[in-house]
């Protein structure tokens, strides 16, 4: 299902500068007042952390988010991949719910270069440790 609720462009070409890897740390989507649109809530900058990250998150509504992990496989070789996050708090409310669902699989189609998707409901399954058992069970 479609909820017909299209990604602004401003999304899609700062997430293409986002791959690019120079000034971005991750972004973090939401839905628009009107809930048409997805557009860009925050854009971290190059120094801010996964915790950084995670903090933009609120308790009551959801969001996307994107987020390049780095890490290192068994050789010691080093490695990163973007991460899709889908934030989906059990407080939010829900039509905003049913809309970030419904929404969730083309607004991924736009994000050319994804690695993995990463759905998260509470703060505390919000731990890089996790992400990173995901990523590298996925690309080992």
């Amino acid at each position: 299902m479609d909820a017909g609720i299209r990604a602004e462009d401003e999304c899609i070409k700062k997430f293409n500068e986002f791959k690019m890897g120079n000034s971005i740390s991750y972004l973090i989507y939401r839905l628009s007042d009107d809930l048409k649109r997805i557009i860009i809530e925050k854009i971290g900058e190059k120094e801010e952390t996964f915790e950084d990250f995670v903090s933009s998150f609120p308790d009551e509504s959801c969001r996307y988010g994107v987020y390049c992990v780095n890490y290192e496989i068994d050789d010691g070789s080093k490695r990163s991949k973007i991460v899709f996050f889908s934030w989906n708090p059990e407080k939010a409310p829900t039509k905003e719910k049913m809309l970030f669902a419904s929404s969730r699989s083309n607004f991924k189609k736009q994000l050319v270069g994804l690695s993995v998707e990463f759905a998260v409901s509470d703060k505390n399954e919000f731990m890089i440790e996790n992400v990173i058992e995901k990523v590298t069970s996925k690309f080992k």
